[in-house]
């Protein structure tokens, strides 16, 4: 239909998540921008004085329509209007924060505040009406860099934790023979490891600029390591007889080393496309599936899938199978 191809580009990327798609399903959108005013009134003078303040948070507000089954992620598998629906509540839900592409205004960071959805059935079938709410997360640039770290700062962030972490736990029990206390000065110390190895690995990634996708491993590896920490240290109070609570601040850097290798890695997928999966419907070989994603820079993107998936076969994919690719890069 004439005059909807410009609505292409409206695209949802939650941070560190995968861009959700919505293609032709625009019905209408409504943006709000105000302005804060202070307003001066003088005794026995006609009229005010506006004095600008800044602007307010903008709101945009969009009036969706699913119908019949599409896909909602680049590559993924033809989903009804129910699965795609619930896609969007359980990103809402699981990440408010995020990218959003507007047709006519392009990238802005926002707040995801609400979705609203109505069906009548007895109307239409599998057809729904869904409204989507965003609030601006973005101020001046010169302030919205420092609310958007790079990947350095959440690294640093990341090293600030684990080594107080690490010399909370040794002040505590480093001193004593106890071999509880040495068992909770040991796994800390591996907690330690463990989080620098995944920094470092993080920003290597960075810095040669290829996708590592052993990052989520090691990050699951952070979250093990810091699980069995916590129940080291739990069974120190047998022997100490202090309360659980004195051992906040030490569980405290833990959950920061943690939060933070999240963080850091979240800041990383920010900087370049991002991976999800492709659903092979039929047998094909991996470069016809590429081509499909790619276009003509399937040749390039060859080495990265195979990479990517490399217990797959390359000659003929079998129907049904799931592949791992990077997002090809929006057109803007």
């Amino acid at each position: 239909m004439p005059g909807l191809d410009e609505y292409a580009a409206l695209t949802i990327t939650p941070n560190g998540q995968q861009a959700l798609i919505l293609h032709g399903t625009v019905l209408s959108y409504d943006h709000e921008h105000g302005e804060r005013l202070a307003q001066f009134e003088y005794l026995k003078r006609d009229g005010a004085e506006q004095e600008p303040m800044g602007a307010n948070a903008s709101r945009l507000n969009y009036k969706l329509v699913f119908m019949g089954e599409a896909p909602l992620t680049a590559g993924g598998a033809p989903m009804s209007a129910g699965q795609r629906y619930q896609a969007l509540v359980t990103a809402q839900r699981s990440q408010p924060r995020c990218l959003l592409v507007d047709p006519r205004l392009g990238r802005w960071q926002v707040g995801w505040s609400s979705i609203r959805a109505s069906e009548e059935p007895q109307k239409a079938i599998d057809c729904i009406e869904i409204s989507l709410s965003f609030v601006e997360d973005q101020i001046d640039q010169a302030l919205a860099i420092e609310a958007q770290p790079t990947p350095q700062a959440r690294a640093n962030q990341a090293v600030d934790a684990y080594s107080a972490m690490y010399a909370a736990t040794f002040l505590l029990f480093g001193n004593r023979s106890n071999p509880s206390y040495q068992a909770v000065v040991n796994y800390a110390q591996n907690l330690a490891m463990t989080a620098a190895a995944f920094v470092n690995a993080a920003l290597e990634s960075t810095q040669n600029g290829t996708f590592d996708p052993t990052l989520r491993t090691m990050l699951a590896s952070v979250e093990s390591v810091r699980g069995d920490f916590f129940t080291t240290l739990a069974r120190t109070t047998t022997d100490s007889l202090e309360p659980d609570v004195s051992l906040t601040e030490i569980r405290h850097a833990a959950y920061m080393t943690d939060a933070a290798c999240v963080e850091l890695l979240a800041s990383i997928e920010n900087l370049r496309p991002q991976v999800f999966d492709y659903y092979v419907a039929s047998p094909m070989s991996l470069i016809q599936v590429l081509q499909l994603v790619y276009g003509s820079d399937a040749q390039s993107h060859r080495e990265e899938a195979e990479r990517l998936n490399p217990f797959f076969p390359t000659v003929t994919i079998p129907a049904g199978t799931t592949l791992r690719l990077v997002a090809p890069t929006p057109r803007q």
